[in-house]
C-alpha cells in the first residue's frame, strides 16, 4: 500500500538521506496521475528539493510526464543524453534485460529515461531556469550519438532550437 510507501520515504529522510527518487520504470503513469501523485507527495514531505522523477519513455509521456511533476512543484528530474538510461544495453545491442522473469517489452528498446537535450530546448523555450548551455547540451547528445555510432532518441539534437526569425515557409 502507498501508506507504506510514504512511511519509508519518511524514515530515509529522517535517516539522513539527501533525496528520494520517484520513479516510474514501467513508464506507465499518464500525466495526469503524476501530477496528482507529486501534489500527495509535497502534501506529505513538501521540501520540492528532497524529491527525484524518474520516468521511462516506453510510452513516450516522459516530457508530458515531466511538465505535470513541474506543475505540481517537483523541481528535480533524472534525464539522460540521447535518452539512453535504464537499461541502454536494450537499446543499443536489442539485447532485453529478463529482470524476474520473460521480458515483457515485444521491442526491447523501449527502454530509457527521457532524453536530456530535449527537456532542456523544451524549458528554455518556456523561459524556465535550468541553469544550463542549451547549444553545449545539443553538442554533447551529438557527440554521444557519434560515439555510439548510430541515431538515439533525442528529437532536439536532430532539430535543434525552435528558429528566432523566418526560416522560408
Amino acid at each position: 500500500p502507498i501508506n507504506l510507501g510514504w512511511e519509508f520515504a519518511q524514515r530515509l529522510l529522517e535517516m539522513g538521506a539527501d533525496d528520494i527518487e520517484h520513479a516510474d520504470h514501467d513508464g506507465q503513469a499518464t500525466p495526469d496521475s503524476v501530477y496528482r501523485y507529486f501534489c500527495e507527495v509535497l502534501d506529505r514531505m513538501p521540501d520540492p528539493s528532497k524529491h527525484v522523477f524518474h520516468h521511462h519513455m516506453t510510452r513516450g509521456w516522459g516530457i508530458a510526464n515531466i511538465l505535470a511533476a513541474m506543475q505540481a512543484g517537483i523541481v528535480r528530474f533524472e534525464t539522460c543524453l540521447g535518452g539512453l538510461g535504464g537499461q541502454p544495453a536494450n537499446f543499443l545491442d536489442d539485447c532485453p534485460v529478463m529482470g524476474t522473469g520473460r521480458y515483457y517489452y515485444a521491442d526491447p528498446t523501449q527502454a530509457g529515461l527521457v532524453p536530456t537535450e530535449d527537456l532542456v530546448v523544451m524549458l528554455d523555450e518556456m523561459k524556465i531556469g535550468h541553469g544550463l548551455d542549451v547549444d553545449k547540451v545539443l553538442d554533447m547528445g551529438k557527440m554521444v550519438e557519434r560515439i555510439f555510432g548510430r541515431r538515439l532518441r533525442s528529437q532536439c539534437v536532430t532539430t535543434g532550437r525552435i528558429p528566432k526569425a523566418p526560416t522560408g515557409f
